[in-house]
């Protein structure tokens, strides 16, 4: 795809101040977090429909005082079909700005169908933090719903401050460009990688808790950053850390943590309910926007061999957590252990692996069609299910291409973990 770039000269300036507005059947890498592409397409004098990755995202935005006169509806669970029928009819005169999860797409499109039978010539579509459609889909399939209606629309875009690289051909059959945001100052965050073999004692000398650790501010907050309740709540047990912790995860983890007696657990973000050590799942490694009147210090932790899902992407989740505090950090520290036995893979290795499968998957589905009895079919669809290309395909059994950037992006970031050179020189090549 082409690509086009844009300078932007000050970390006072905002997306708005250089370009006027998203324009369509575009990617656009913003490179910096927080610079207002969201806050410039709700501003937009056009109908919009925002895909969010998350509901804590949705619902601060239309909480926040910046968009009070703005028109906003939040779709997520809870939120029927009638509800979006009721705001389209109150909305005329006004623009539509409608912020929804992936989930709850098709309740927009059904809503519009019912209200006026149009919606792809009438709204543009945006979908934000779009990397997480390749992130998240390997656990969260239906995150990719929206995909296969999002070419539909005549004005659609996508938007990441750290997208990854979507092989869908059907980007370059709709005649999709890049445009990127090429800040000319220097805006790169130093972190501090702490490899340990023991996690637990690292994160504790990271509190200022050991003896031989001084003149630090004991009850300075913390802002911790690990996807795993099962960890978290090890820390807070182990540390004695009830009475001063807080966490932010998915309703399915508030309620683990219920049924251990810890009830300082919320599934959205709110000034209110910090404490000194915050700690954080993926759920709020995007988007979520933390308004602080301090420069917080902020941990992040990965334990490979308790849960691999902890592993942190230099490039993606790491950006994205840092941008998470829009008056910026004091620190950022990754406590992180290694294991020599994960593999280790080029991407031009993966892409050869991920199209040999494809052929042996093929080879076996022509063997399965042609079966000429019902135990012959049962043993080819049994060898067809155990292949790894199998969890590339989507429902109907078509290539998910989502799914097989996903697995090449897993697979890389796992690699990084073999080793500390290996993590290291990851977070360099994704500084250049």
């Amino acid at each position: 795809m082409e690509t086009t770039y844009i300078e932007i000269d000050s970390p006072d300036k905002h997306l708005s101040d250089v370009l006027e507005e998203i324009p369509s059947n575009v990617i656009l890498y913003k490179t910096l977090t927080g610079i207002g592409a969201t806050y410039s397409e709700i501003k937009a004098q056009r109908h919009s429909i925002i895909i969010e990755p998350n509901v804590p995202v949705i619902i601060g935005k239309c909480n926040s005082d910046k968009h009070k006169n703005d028109n906003l509806l939040g779709v997520y669970e809870g939120v029927t079909t009638d509800r979006i029928i009721k705001y389209l009819g109150a909305s005329r005169g006004k623009y539509y700005k409608i912020l929804t999860t992936p989930e709850s797409f098709t309740k927009v499109e059904d809503a519009f169908l019912i209200f006026n039978g149009k919606i792809y010539n009438t709204c543009f579509l945006l979908i934000d933090e779009a990397h997480k459609t390749i992130k998240d889909v390997d656990y969260r399939s239906d995150i990719v719903l929206p995909m296969n209606d999002f070419f539909k629309f005549k004005g659609k875009a996508l938007v990441s401050a750290t997208p990854l690289k979507f092989s869908d051909p059907r980007f370059e059959e709709n005649g999709f460009s890049i445009i990127k945001i090429e800040p000319t100052y220097d805006y790169a965050k130093e972190i501090d990688i702490k490899p340990s073999t023991n996690i637990l004692r690292e994160v504790w000398e990271e509190f200022g808790w050991m003896p031989f650790i001084t003149g630090q501010d004991k009850d300075r907050p913390f802002f911790i950053f690990i996807n795993s309740v099962g960890i978290i709540y090890s820390i807070i047990s182990q540390l004695k850390l009830f009475d001063k912790s807080s966490v932010f995860c998915a309703p399915k983890s508030i309620d683990k943590l219920k049924q251990n007696n810890f009830n300082r657990c919320y599934e959205n973000w709110d000034i209110e309910r910090m404490s000194q050590y915050n700690f954080f799942t993926s759920r709020f490694f995007n988007a979520v926007d933390i308004e602080l009147d301090f420069k917080p210090y902020v941990i992040l932790v990965t334990d490979v061999y308790f849960a691999e899902q902890t592993m942190f992407d230099p490039y993606s989740d790491v950006v994205q957590i840092i941008g998470r505090f829009r008056n910026g950090i004091t620190a950022v520290t990754h406590v992180t252990n290694t294991k020599y036995e994960l593999p280790q893979r080029t991407e031009e290795e993966l892409d050869e692996f991920v199209r040999t499968s494809e052929e042996v998957y093929n080879t076996l589905k022509t063997f399965y069609d042609a079966a000429a009895s019902k135990g012959a079919r049962v043993a080819y669809k049994a060898a067809m299910d155990s292949l790894p290309f199998n969890q590339m395909l989507d429902i109907d059994g078509n290539k998910n291409w989502f799914a097989v950037d996903n697995y090449i992006n897993d697979a890389l970031v796992t690699g990084y973990y073999r080793d500390v050179k290996s993590l290291q020189r990851a977070y360099e090549q994704h500084n250049d």
